[in-house]
Order: C-alpha cells, then structure tokens, then sequence
C-alpha cells in the first residue's frame, strides 16, 4: 500500500500519477491520470503529445447527470465514473467548464471508464479535490514513450488495487497523538485530544467536557462535522454553529459528556469545494445538488473515524445528541448502544431554511420542529433496545 500513499500526496499537490493494471486482471492498458484542478495548459498539451489514441476527461456519475448527459448503465445499475472523450482543441477553460462549470452538454462523446480511472477518483476525493482527471491510456505500444514521460516528469507509479486498500476507511487507524486540558468559558474542566488519521493524516478533535468518572450513563456525545463558516464565523446560511454551542451548553447543565469534532468541512468536500457549492445554490441548485454538480455524493462523510474515537475513549452506551440519522445507524452499526437521542435546534432564517428542508427532505434529518419554530425544549427521544 506503500505506493498508493505516496500517490495520495503526489494527488493532493495537483500531480500526474500512473496507474498499471495489476497482473492477471484484464486488458494491459493503463493510465496517466492528472487531476483537473490543478492541471496546466501546458501539461494538458504535454499529455495530448504523448497519448495516441486521444485524452479522456473522467468524471464521476453524479457529475454527468448534472451535465444533462445520457450515462451508460451496466447490469449494476449506473457506473460510479464517466469517460469523455475530449476533442483534440479542448483547452484549458473548456476543461474546466467540463469538470465543475455550470452547462449542459448533451453531445458529448462518451465511454466507459476503466477500473484505474474510476478508482482514481477516489484519491481525489480523499483529499477533497475535485474529482475528475484528465486520463492518457497507455497502451502496449505506448509503454516505452510513457517509461520516457514519466521519468521527465517524476511521475509516481501505483495500481487499482493497492488504491483501493487505501481509500478504504475501514483500513485506516488512528492514534492519539497530543493532549491538553483547556479551560472554556462555563467549562473550566475540559479536555483537548487529538486524534491522526493514517491514510489521509487528517487530524480530529474529542473534547471531554467534566470529569469522565462523573459522566451520566449513557454518556452524552456530539458528533460535529468541522465548519468554518457556521462555527467561527456564525454564518446564518446554516445551524451548525448553534448546534456547537448547545451541545456543549447541555454538556455544562449534565455533568460533562463528548464533543467529536472531525475533519469533514463541507460533509466531507472541503472548505473551497464547500464555496463552490454556496455559488452553486446562488444560481438555484439545493445544497445536495450542488455537491453532485461537483461531481461529489450527497454527504462524503465516513463516521468509521469518529466511531473509532468513542472506541479509544472506553465511551460505548451514549445519548446523541443529533438530527441526522445517518449518525444513529453508523453508531449502532459499529457495536455501540445507543440508548437515546436528543435533537439539536438553531433558530431559522431566510437564509438558512431552504437548507434546513432540503435535508429533511432529501436526508431524512429530523428537523420537523426546528422548521415550525416550536420553543426550544427538546425532550430525549429513547430509542427501542438494540437487539445483540
């Protein structure tokens, strides 16, 4: 897996990688994959010097779809990532129009994606790119030229399947790396510990608000997704700061529980990903369809890692304190009883409530009450005993 981690950075820095197939599986063709975001006009032209069969723009399904095109479907269901042949004059600008502009393109080329291509992709995402590369496919007669190309320019070479190991979350571990007590307005007795990622080292914070010892039982927890905007800058375009500042309030009034807060700007695009969906929503799109325009799912978040967090923390029987299913289902999937819930409501606004009904309705949140301004009393919701 050593080469796939290399190739995560060399992605992140916006660099080519080459990914070979592996031996026994498939068609010998593999590619040159650049990712669009921080391609070069003169790269691009580099690339269509050395490819002989022409350059392909891969973009994911979601992205296709809100190009208006006809994806191909396979017995499955549609594929996870989309082939474009792209014209021999396409430039720069008309690349990037292609990978995250806003058009509708309905006479594109297309064709299939090839297993490296598509897995590529989910480097990008790991490092919160914009998932689409430009792909050179390397056939058998190209294999020397390439060898030559890819010496010039230092590029890393890795295969699909040492990728995949990678990108799977379920493989990556954490450490604890620092801790500290820090002293909070209303919580003199607080608990800073930062967690490591190992595949993407992105870093996590649980903060333990009052002495574990004095903890209720259940334990109450918060798993925050990072937001710049809503939690620093108290940006009304959403309520996660509110739900900051009430979960920790409700820490203070109920002798202490755990803040998770993970590194997942954007539900897991990034912070200038997250930008380019605000633009998205000017121009009329929702805030799940702005992420797909990207080329993104609905929500990217992985909660293996905050799972893991409440695992070295001993913390196993909680009361989560959540609007959002999908936190309760990775909770009870990863083994740990979840004896209750209790909802977090910010105050809407003109600027916050079509986001706030969009995930009701497309993300099935439970924010009913928040969207009818009831008063702020939220009961714990007791949920049904888990089966073992």
């Amino acid at each position: 897996m050593y080469s796939a981690e290399r190739a995560l950075f060399e992605i992140r820095q916006g660099r080519p990688i080459w990914v070979k197939p592996e031996e026994g599986l498939g068609p010998k063709v593999s590619s040159i994959l650049a990712p669009v975001e921080n391609l070069t006009e003169s790269y691009l032209n580099d690339l269509r010097d050395l490819s002989n069969t022409g350059l392909r723009l891969v973009i994911t399904h979601n992205r296709a779809e809100s190009l208006g095109v006809q994806t191909l479907t396979t017995s499955d269901g549609p594929p996870k990532a989309i082939s474009i042949i792209l014209e021999p004059t396409c430039d720069m600008d008309q690349l990037m129009l292609l990978a995250f502009g806003i058009n509708q393109s309905k006479d594109l080329e297309l064709g299939p994606a090839s297993r490296s291509e598509s897995i590529s992709l989910s480097l990008l995402r790991l490092v919160r790119l914009i998932p689409a590369v430009v792909s050179c496919p390397v056939e058998d007669n190209l294999q020397e030229t390439a060898e030559g190309f890819a010496k010039k320019h230092d590029i890393l070479t890795t295969t699909a399947s040492e990728i995949i190991k990678l990108t799977n979350s379920a493989n990556s571990t954490i450490t604890k790396i620092s801790e500290a007590t820090v002293p909070l307005k209303g919580m003199i007795d607080t608990r800073f510990i930062l967690f490591r990622e190992s595949n993407t080292l992105f870093e996590h914070l649980a903060v333990l608000v009052g002495n574990p010892e004095q903890w209720e039982d259940p334990v109450p927890i918060r798993i925050h997704s990072a937001c710049l905007t809503g939690d620093l800058f108290n940006s009304l375009k959403c309520d996660c700061g509110e739900q900051l500042h009430k979960s920790l309030d409700y820490f203070c009034e109920n002798n202490g529980g755990v803040f998770l807060y993970l590194n997942q700007e954007g539900r897991g695009i990034g912070l200038s990903n997250k930008l380019r969906a605000y633009q998205l929503q000017e121009l009329g799109l929702d805030t799940i369809d702005a992420d797909c325009a990207l080329g993104f799912q609905s929500d990217e978040r992985d909660y293996n890692v905050g799972m893991k967090m409440l695992h070295e923390l001993e913390v196993n029987r909680i009361l989560i304190l959540t609007n959002n299913p999908d936190k309760l289902n990775w909770a009870k999937n990863a083994g740990l009883e979840v004896i209750g819930r209790m909802p977090l409501y910010g105050e809407p606004n003109e600027y916050n409530l079509p986001y706030v009904r969009t995930k009701i309705e497309r993300a099935g949140h439970f924010l009913e009450e928040m969207i009818a301004q009831r008063p702020n009393n939220h009961p714990v919701t007791v949920l049904p005993e888990q089966s073992s």
